[in-house]
């Protein structure tokens, strides 16, 4: 017989992932002062370090610090405020992306989006030395991605959500125990059939027992009248 796990989180795995990758990166505040400068110094991004003029400064990280911190910035927040509010606002635009595209494609889109609100950032501060941190460009990118299916009607922000108001309790159960029987044993498969059969005769018979009556109590109202 097959068991069904309830999940331990209702948010997607990949989102609940993304989340925690946050909180264990926002540990290095705990990082000695030095230590936590040069990981932001690293990993943030920074438009000084394109910056290809005599004015140039070294920073940390080298050529190689060019590429990753397209991305790695917004992994990076300042404090518990800053990464509160951008996991708030992730949660309900990040859910329905993930379950839509899945692990993969939403990992790859929450990078993608993080490096266009890098470029984004270069082209408006091309000398700015002060670093850039946060997820924000991801987040907007999630609201920007999700509004395109979140108003459709079913779906989580719809206004005429139809058929999304019926409760999906009874439709998960007998999926369930469809999968039960599927994977029960050929006597107990047949039984749980049978079962099944019994009930739905016993509802249409009561439905044609009740359908006469009410006509006859119609009749009698009106002979009454």
């Amino acid at each position: 017989m097959r068991t069904f796990a309830r999940p331990a989180t209702l948010l997607p795995g990949a989102l609940t992932a993304y989340v925690l990758l946050l909180a264990v990166i926002h540990l290095r505040v705990l990082l000695p002062p030095d230590l936590e400068n040069w990981t932001i110094d690293t990993f943030a991004f920074i438009p000084k370090r394109f910056d290809s003029t005599l004015l140039a400064i070294d920073f940390p990280g080298g050529e190689g610090a060019k590429v990753w911190t397209f991305v790695t910035y917004s992994l990076l927040h300042a404090n518990l405020a800053h990464i509160g509010f951008n996991v708030l606002w992730l949660l309900p635009f990040g859910s329905a992306l993930a379950r839509r595209f899945g692990a993969v494609r939403f990992f790859i889109f929450m990078a993608v989006t993080a490096a266009a609100g890098a470029l984004a950032h270069l082209v408006t501060h091309e000398h700015a030395i002060a670093p850039m941190i946060g997820a924000s460009a991801s987040v907007s990118g999630t609201m920007a991605a999700a509004i395109r299916f979140a108003f459709v009607q079913g779906s989580f922000l719809s206004f005429n959500r139809g058929d999304a108001d019926a409760d999906p309790l009874p439709a998960r159960l007998d999926a369930e125990r469809a999968a039960l029987i599927d994977g029960a044993e050929p006597d107990q498969r047949h039984r749980e059939h049978q079962r099944d059969g019994g009930r739905r005769q016993r509802v249409l018979q009561s439905l044609r027992q009740s359908g006469p009556r009410r006509r006859g109590d119609q009749v009698d109202r009106a002979r009454h009248a």
